[in-house]
């Protein structure tokens, strides 16, 4: 919970509750499946600012993190400087030496983990953090990641973002190449803004791997189908040149959403084209002839 018991104490001045704006066309676009980066800079800031469900979100962090730390939560040397560095962005604001001062001085491995999880039950989103090596390729270092979605955040220490996206099928050949590209351009304290989705039979948060939670199952009613969101962002940091990942889960009742204006014919497409093995890898091969039928009850022209 927030120190205090009060979010508004950790709210930063100048910003309101966080909450998403859902634009259903450009999260359900007219088009078929295909994976798409959809950056947009934006203020980082903001996106850390209390939301809400913040008293919610922020109890059940805890609860992961007290009784699943091992699963949760990790960071290694090399991921210290970067996580000293951003606690102060955020938490702060002190310029950057300071930053890089602090970084220098958080060296105890044991140390930094306890400030991890202390960190992380204050704030609402998930971290990775990823850090460049010595030839200058990002990895994983170091994170927080309560809410994942089907992942284990062990599993990805030390690995580069195309070993990362590695069982996403297709991903890396379609967007491996601009996904780099865009990282060795992000500039500095802008934050660039996209959303993934998938399908879930529950509202859970919590889906790590380790909770053994049932895929969608065939029969898939659309009134017992959530819509799952992550709304992401990336973060450089200047004193260590590395990358914050941010992500805060949304979960939407999908017979909500496809009373939206177009999300019904949207969602059908993309669920109609999206490739079997990538269906697969979401979750969604048992579910998707029955969604369809649901969702284009007189068949596709």
């Amino acid at each position: 919970m927030f120190p205090g018991g009060s979010a508004d104490k950790l709210r930063p001045r100048g910003v309101h509750h966080w909450h998403p704006q859902l634009d259903w066309l450009r999260l359900l676009p007219p088009e078929d499946f295909r994976f798409r980066m959809g950056l947009r800079p934006g203020a980082a800031r903001d996106f850390f600012a209390p939301s809400p469900d913040a008293d919610r979100v922020l109890r059940e962090r805890a609860q992961w993190v007290a009784s699943a730390p091992d699963q949760h939560l990790a960071l290694t040397a090399a991921g210290i400087p970067l996580f000293a560095e951003f606690a102060d962005w955020l938490e702060s604001g002190r310029d950057e030496s300071e930053a890089a001062r602090s970084a220098a001085a958080t060296e105890d491995l044991a140390l930094a983990n306890a400030r991890l999880a202390a960190f992380t039950t204050r704030w609402e989103p998930d971290l990775v953090f990823l850090s460049p090596d010595r030839s200058g390729v990002l990895r994983v270092t170091g994170g927080a990641v309560c809410f994942p979605s089907s992942w284990a955040l062990a599993e990805k220490m030390g690995q580069t973002l195309a070993e990362v996206h590695g069982p996403v099928p297709g991903l890396n050949a379609r967007l491996g190449a601009k996904i780099d590209a865009a990282l060795a351009r992000l500039p500095p304290d802008i934050g660039w803004f996209r959303e993934n989705w998938g399908l879930a039979g529950d509202a859970e948060l919590n889906r790590h791997p380790a909770r053994g939670l049932p895929p969608l199952g065939a029969e898939a009613p659309l009134d017992r189908t959530w819509l799952r969101l992550e709304h992401q962002v990336l973060l450089r940091l200047p004193a260590t040149d590395g990358v914050v990942f941010a992500i805060r889960v949304t979960i939407h009742p999908l017979a909500q959403v496809v009373c939206e204006p177009a999300c019904r014919g949207t969602l059908a497409r993309a669920l109609r084209t999206m490739p079997p093995d990538v269906a697969a890898y979401k979750g969604l091969a048992a579910a998707r002839d029955r969604l369809l039928a649901q969702l284009e009850p007189t068949g596709t022209p």
